[in-house]
């Protein structure tokens, strides 16, 4: 599933980005959401919404729940991926789970490899980098992906 990047994150790397409608638009179109889950782990907005309003709670995650870093659906870390990919949480005291939702999330951390399409990837990637060779190996993609590809090519 797509988890859009933090805009925690991406405000501390891209200038201007809670202000660029169009951006915003591209980094949410393909998001996945719960709205069981969103409703559950958001006490606050029970005041405001009941659980079956599906477009109400959608609308919420689109105008504020993203720019506050609320998850959409639950996120499970695949903890094999997690440690091999940053080692340093291994000291964290929890599980990666709650390292990831705590902090893993903001700092622009992955919880999981994504399922890539090579086509799709070179396409954006000639929009965003117009100079760039072309990925031509899923081994290539996913190490691009991983340094820089998510919060570019996804943002």
């Amino acid at each position: 599933m797509y988890l859009p990047p933090s805009m925690t994150f991406l405000s501390s790397q891209i200038n201007g980005i809670k202000d660029n409608k169009f951006l915003i638009a591209a980094i949410l179109s393909e998001v996945i959401f719960d709205h069981n889950y969103y409703y559950k782990h958001n006490q606050d907005l029970h005041k405001y919404f009941n659980p079956d309003d599906i477009n109400g709670l959608w609308s919420h995650y689109l105008k504020n729940g993203w720019f506050e870093d609320r998850f959409p659906f639950e996120v499970v870390v695949d903890e094999i991926f997690y440690l091999n990919n940053y080692p340093d949480v291994s000291s964290f005291d929890g599980t990666l789970n709650q390292h990831f939702v705590i902090h893993g999330y903001k700092e622009g951390r992955l919880p999981y490899m994504f399922n890539l399409n090579i086509k799709k990837y070179n396409k954006r990637l000639k929009v965003l980098e117009p100079d760039s060779e072309k990925i031509v190996t899923e081994s290539q993609m996913y190490k691009h992906f991983l340094t820089k590809g998510y919060h570019q090519l996804y943002a």
